[in-house]
């Protein structure tokens, strides 16, 4: 499965946790001098998580884990926000005895909640890898993460939109791996963006990704997999894997009246009529094909759940 739960030594896990916790604590305590923009709290913050390595013994058994930020070039023709729109990516690398595996979610960031046009606009685009992306919202009092459904449902406003506080998020859904993707990934050295699509084809796209966290757990650790490049017009056609339950939003066990209301929701997020009027012919594509994906991962279920009456 493409968003498959990879093991975390509980120790590993507190000890990752307790720092999230304490340097987030650092990051509030210096907002104002750092508040100017998204960008520069971005770095402050990816700056506060950064560590060297440390060393957490589990059964007699060392593993090594720390966090990296790096900056990259955010502005101009090779940025990644137009055709991705994201700021960053957040990663978790597991480099256990027993585990070699990643997990990584991209990000875009905001000071405060991410209203208006240009979050809403961004928030389509970034649904392309809707399992694997959220909102960071930056505020006085919490860095809170932002579901990328609630921000184009919310169409720019701020009423309906609800954040986790990001110590919540990280532990609970990005390191028990309800959001990420295992083959999302950005190689900084070739400056290569990877995913692998719905065909099952490993892809990557080139340009500079502006903020890059990293969080590794090490153990020796091979090369990874060829990757077939792609330019940044055909990301569209690229549309990152998931299984239909997943696309919905769907538990592994679930009911009719789950699956219809799972149904009412996307469309009430994703259809163009209920979006606002006026959206370009680049976000209007994007919704086609959304709504498309959406139809084939309800007539699959639909057709799987029949087979089993």
């Amino acid at each position: 499965m493409v968003r498959r739960r990879l093991y975390i030594p509980a120790e590993v896990q507190r000890a990752i946790e307790a720092h999230i916790t304490r340097r987030l604590a650092e990051a509030q305590q210096r907002y104002w001098s750092a508040s100017e923009d998204e960008d520069t709290f971005t770095g402050h913050l990816g700056a506060l998580l950064g560590s060297p390595e440390r060393r957490v013994r589990v059964d007699g058994r060392v593993w090594r884990w720390e966090i990296e930020y790096t900056k990259f070039r955010g502005k101009g023709a090779g940025a990644a926000e137009t055709s991705v729109g994201a700021d960053g990516i957040l990663e978790i690398r597991l480099r256990g005895p027993e585990v070699d595996g990643r997990k990584a979610v991209l990000f875009q960031a905001k000071m405060g909640t991410p209203t208006g046009r240009r979050a809403f606009e961004q928030a389509l685009v970034l649904s392309n890898w809707r399992e694997a992306a959220v909102f960071f919202g930056y505020d006085e009092d919490a860095v809170k993460v932002y579901r990328l459904d609630d921000v184009i449902r919310s169409q720019g406003g701020s009423a309906s939109l609800q954040g986790l506080p990001f110590p919540q998020f990280f532990s609970s859904a990005f390191l028990a791996c309800t959001v990420g993707d295992s083959d999302l990934s950005y190689v900084p050295q070739s400056r290569t963006l990877q995913w692998r699509d719905d065909k099952g084809v490993l892809v990557g796209v080139k340009f500079s990704i502006p903020h890059r966290i990293r969080v590794s757990i090490k153990s020796p650790w091979a090369g990874g997999p060829k990757f077939q490049p792609i330019g940044r017009d055909k990301i569209g056609e690229h549309r990152m894997g998931s299984t239909a339950e997943e696309r919905m939003g769907l538990a592994k066990t679930f009911t009719d009246k789950d699956f219809n209301k799972v149904k009412r929701e996307i469309a009430k997020t994703f259809h163009p009529d209920a979006l606002p009027a006026g959206l370009d012919d680049f976000l209007n594509s994007i919704l086609h094909r959304r709504m498309t994906e959406f139809n084939d991962a309800f007539a699959e279920i639909r057709r799987r759940t029949k087979k089993k009456e």
